[in-house]
């Protein structure tokens, strides 16, 4: 132990002393999104794949009526105490 910290326990991080693995892919080479509405479209599209009846609410949402909206969020909200 150290003279100035009697009390404490020291530990080696290991990931200051050892560098960087050669398969190491650092920040500045991994890919970043350019544009997150691109990957809601592509997520969207997949889940409406999957379920047509979701493409229709999001195809008509624009549409609705708020007093029709707050009634789906309100049924979508108290289905998550449905067992």
């Amino acid at each position: 132990m150290l003279q100035n910290t009697p009390d404490r326990i020291r530990t080696c991080d290991l990931r200051i002393r050892n560098p960087l693995h050669k398969n190491a892919n650092p920040l500045e080479n991994q890919a970043l999104t350019e544009n997150p509405k691109n990957d809601l479209a592509c997520c969207l599209a997949l889940l409406t794949e999957k379920d047509p009846d979701l493409a229709l609410v999001i195809e008509a949402w624009p549409k609705l009526p708020e007093h029709i909206k707050q009634a789906l969020q309100s049924v979508i909200g108290n289905m998550r105490y449905v067992t």
